[in-house]
């Protein structure tokens, strides 16, 4: 299973028509809500922010500092998980960078304390923020997905 959503909308399109990139191998399955939601913000991210985030002696400084490198991170590993699926299946590089630069700091507010304490906002309302994002990101993803495959088609 490639660590990249896997949208409908893209492997529907892959798999129209007489395709010969599969070579009788079997085709792509499209990811569910679920498996698209996990993978908008890689592991990697998570695990080089975790022991920040959990580190109570942190400064404010040494927090944005951390918020920014896995920002980076998330957006490189992400471009980089899309760019090696095959190439009909791939999302446009501005909806991956516009997502994980989206994702990454939802998740970091809706689960962090320090996060939260940072910017000063109450849990709820990040928790709100969090659950908001990870409820319409995939949707989005895939609505707009959805237009340019069609846009394609008819050119």
């Amino acid at each position: 299973m490639p660590r990249a959503p896997l949208l409908p909308s893209l492997v529907k399109a892959s798999n129209a028509g007489d395709n010969p990139t599969y070579a009788g191998a079997a085709a792509p399955e499209a990811d569910g809500y679920a498996e698209r939601l996990i993978k908008y913000i890689p592991g990697e991210t998570i695990a080089f922010f975790l022991p920040f985030a959990s580190f109570t002696g942190i400064s404010d400084g040494q927090l944005i500092a951390a918020l920014a490198v896995a920002e980076i991170l998330t957006l490189y590993w992400t471009l980089d998980r899309n760019a090696k699926l095959r190439g009909d299946l791939r999302r446009p590089k501005v909806l991956v960078a516009v997502w994980s630069l989206i994702a990454f700091p939802a998740w970091a507010l809706g689960t962090s304390a320090t996060t939260q304490h940072l910017l000063g906002w109450p849990a709820l309302t990040c928790t709100l923020i969090l659950a908001g994002t990870a409820s319409l990101i995939p949707a989005f993803d895939e609505l707009i997905v959805k237009m340019i495959v069609k846009r394609r088609a008819e050119e």
